[in-house]
């Protein structure tokens, strides 16, 4: 699994820019009134991004202390970060920047359709449609950042770089058992 790109969320904010912007004008022409969040939602969408750099922050400062300790006396007194909440919590960073993109986007396209004309744009609709796509937009960043946080330190002796991929010139590591690796081919 290699780290979320930036193109990608962009790409998702525009195909949910598109969605959001043709399901409010379809809905608007079947004569229903305009989609609102309610004002709870940006208060949630910030609490969720909080929770998330909380979580992002707690593996990141463990493993540098961890490094650090390391490096200087060759021995830490600090446990290691458990893997399975590590990757618990890369995984719910991904899955929160690339969710909130989404909602990012349906937001600015139903943010769109209140200010362009045949709609007359009113603070009622669109200040909650500018708080919520604030505040989706924070959760993106902070899924993003908590995703760079959950990294895996280089490690001094490795060929790897810090994404995991082999550096130029090193050859990249095959299977460690090729028996599975054959039998896998055969299914």
């Amino acid at each position: 699994m290699g780290t979320t790109r930036i193109r990608s969320l962009v790409v998702i904010t525009g195909i949910f820019l598109v969605l959001g912007w043709a399901g409010q004008a379809s809905l608007v022409q079947l004569g229903q009134r305009q989609l609102l969040p309610p004002w709870t939602l940006p208060g949630a969408l910030i609490v969720i991004a909080l929770v998330v750099l909380g979580m992002g922050w707690r593996v990141r400062s463990r493993t540098r202390a961890r490094d650090r300790e390391l490096r200087e006396h060759g021995t830490s007194k600090i446990e290691a970060v458990d893997p399975f909440f590590a990757t618990r919590v890369l995984l719910l960073a991904k899955a929160t920047s690339v969710s909130s993109s989404g909602l990012t986007g349906v937001f600015v396209g139903l943010l769109i359709f209140a200010l362009v004309p045949p709609a007359t744009p009113s603070a009622g609709i669109v200040l909650p449609l500018v708080v919520t796509a604030g505040a989706s937009l924070v959760l993106a960043a902070c899924g993003v950042v908590a995703e760079f946080w959950c990294r895996l330190p280089p490690d001094d002796g490795d060929d790897q770089g810090r994404s995991g991929s082999p550096k130029s010139g090193a050859p990249a590591a095959g299977p460690i058992d090729p028996a599975p690796a054959r039998t896998r081919s055969r299914l």
